[in-house]
């Protein structure tokens, strides 16, 4: 029984391992434009460090809670950094590459008959 026990849990343990390592991976590809690689490897392998000192001494049960814990802080993470970068790369509703909300390409450029960068519709300035 208690071997059972001990394969399940090394099974189980392996299966999360390989989780928490996509999980980890996604992040780090993430985060790896705001935080250095190295602080995720750290954290990476502190996570591993802790897992494996808890499957010799804490029972399965506390294992799981540990696990769904870190699972859910993983979870908020992502939905954090997701929206960060929602926020960071919000795009414009028109199609031109400059920040107003117009359809017209120039910036600050209200006349559009030319291309010169006065509000007049004479293309007296030098381009």
């Amino acid at each position: 029984m208690v071997m059972t026990m001990l394969s399940m849990m090394m099974v189980m343990m392996m299966m999360m391992m390989v989780v928490m390592m996509v999980v980890m991976m996604m992040m780090m590809l993430m985060m790896a434009v705001k935080v250095q690689v190295g602080v995720m490897m750290m954290v990476m392998m502190r996570m591993m460090m802790m897992m494996l000192m808890m499957a010799v001494k804490v029972q399965v049960g506390v294992m799981m809670m540990v696990m769904m814990r870190m699972m859910m802080r993983m979870m908020m993470l992502m939905v954090v950094v997701v929206v960060m970068r929602m926020v960071v790369t919000r795009d414009e509703s028109d199609d031109d590459d400059d920040d107003d909300d117009d359809a017209v390409g120039a910036i600050d450029d209200v006349d559009a008959a030319d291309d010169d960068g006065d509000d007049d519709v004479a293309d007296t300035a030098p381009k």
